[in-house]
């Protein structure tokens, strides 16, 4: 049954591979649809997205809270101070 939907709902493995993508909203057409119609069927890519988009929002708004800090000269610099104030 499974090769009756390959041309229009994508594998578990094509579909990870294009989470990335389909986050940032850059698939189209055809294989946006693919996408879309597997994550529907499939709670394991589907939780695989959730925790993408959380790293995703994770990595964003620590870009955003110490972009302005003056000692934040690299993105390693912000890490280790977060880790620091949370720690303390």
């Amino acid at each position: 049954m499974d090769w009756v939907l390959r041309p229009w709902v994508a594998s578990c493995d094509e579909t990870r591979d294009l989470l990335s993508a389909h986050l940032e909203g850059a698939l189209r057409g055809r294989e946006a649809k693919r996408v879309l119609r597997h994550l529907a069927r499939c709670p394991h890519c589907r939780e695989a997205l959730r925790s993408l988009a959380r790293s995703v929002d994770g990595l964003r708004s620590l870009g955003r809270a110490d972009a302005y800090a003056p000692d934040s000269a690299s993105v390693v610099d912000a890490v280790v101070a977060r880790i620091r104030r949370n720690s303390s």
